[in-house]
């Protein structure tokens, strides 16, 4: 079935940071939207987050690219190119980290999903997160890899106090930090109207599930709307970190070639101006 998508996306660098080291990728020719959120100092985040966008997404778009990912087998061929790029950009991240002094330790979370066929992949390592708006109903996708959201499944913590803690932004999973890393994946059917956020932790740190959900449900058909409103409402509660977010709502369409070519050249030249790194494939 095939889709087309409306799409919102902004990054900024939010009130307490110098340095946007968040990075994002919207590439609706083959349905791969991406958000990361780098860590390290001495710039070595932004480094890392963008090394991760741009090898990603180079992958997915080159069907000549080989697929190394050996994860389980009843995933598609296209779940496997997208967990391949992300396997490559970890060992490309690492192998930087390794050589230079300036940008020892240097890590990123990376949130994607890939579109193709009607099905919704989503891959994800480290506390950005992927959510679904389906009707109106708000749903997470994932699952932080993060010390608190350990805590939380193990009962020790409650959401609250999760929230609260002063360890909420200590992640255990990230792109660069070992030579492998662990994927969590998963495919699922996309259905017409969903709608579908993409978020680095600047977000849901600062703005709590239920007014996302009505920000996203206020805003109808105007993605671009939704997502500056977001990172607005982020800033007005503090805005202490990097704020990305991705919005695509998704419509069955037929014929639309045309309108899709217009609607998402628009948005391209609309997000340029956005502050942060943002890779276009070109």
């Amino acid at each position: 079935m095939r889709f087309r998508f409306h799409i919102g996306a902004v990054t900024d660098v939010g009130k307490a940071r110098v340095l946007n080291e968040d990075s994002f990728a919207v590439d609706p020719q083959v349905g791969l939207f991406i958000v990361a959120d780098g860590v390290g100092g001495q710039h070595a985040g932004e480094v890392a987050s963008q090394m991760a966008i741009e090898i990603i997404t180079r992958h997915v778009r080159d069907p000549q690219t080989p697929v190394t990912d050996g994860s389980d087998d009843a995933f598609s061929q296209a779940t496997h190119q997208m967990l391949s790029g992300i396997q490559m950009a970890n060992t490309a991240i690492y192998e930087v980290s390794q050589k230079s002094l300036d940008q020892q330790g240097m890590a990123t979370t990376v949130a994607s999903v890939r579109i193709h066929d009607g099905v919704m992949t989503l891959a994800h390592v480290g506390d950005s997160r992927i959510y679904r708006v389906r009707g109106d109903r708000l749903q997470r996708l994932t699952v932080d890899h993060s010390l608190v959201a350990m805590q939380v499944q193990d009962g020790l913590l409650t959401e609250a106090a999760a929230a609260a803690s002063p360890l909420k932004n200590t992640i255990l999973r990230a792109l660069g930090v070992d030579e492998t890393v662990c994927i969590d994946t998963e495919e699922d059917v996309l259905l017409d109207q969903d709608r579908i956020l993409l978020c680095t932790d600047g977000l849901t740190h600062m703005v709590e599930d239920d007014d996302i959900a009505r920000i996203i449900l206020d805003s109808k058909d105007h993605p671009q709307r939704a997502c500056e409103a977001l990172v607005e409402m982020a800033n007005t509660k503090g805005g202490r970190d990097n704020i990305t977010v991705i919005l695509v709502h998704c419509e069955k369409g037929r014929g639309l070639i045309t309108r899709v070519q217009k609607a998402v050249g628009s948005f391209l030249a609309g997000v340029r101006s956005a502050m942060g790194s943002v890779w276009f494939p070109g």
